[in-house]
């Protein structure tokens, strides 16, 4: 995988790191996020997509034994 800057386009869950650009603090630590549809747009929860992130996945779901 590998860091973008294009917002996800279908649900899943992904890798999110803040843009160095838009934070105060020196590093930001990746977070895993679940994204969604909702109301016609791509939402974490029920709030868009932040535009000043970056992305990697979908992560695929582990498999069952």
């Amino acid at each position: 995988m590998k860091w973008t800057k294009e917002k996800p386009t279908k649900g899943g869950w992904y890798w999110m790191i803040k843009d160095r650009e838009y934070q105060f603090e020196a590093s930001s630590v990746p977070r895993i996020e679940f994204i969604r549809e909702y109301g016609g747009k791509m939402c974490i929860l029920n709030w868009e997509i932040p535009s000043h992130a970056k992305w990697a996945g979908p992560i695929p779901e582990p498999e069952e034994d």
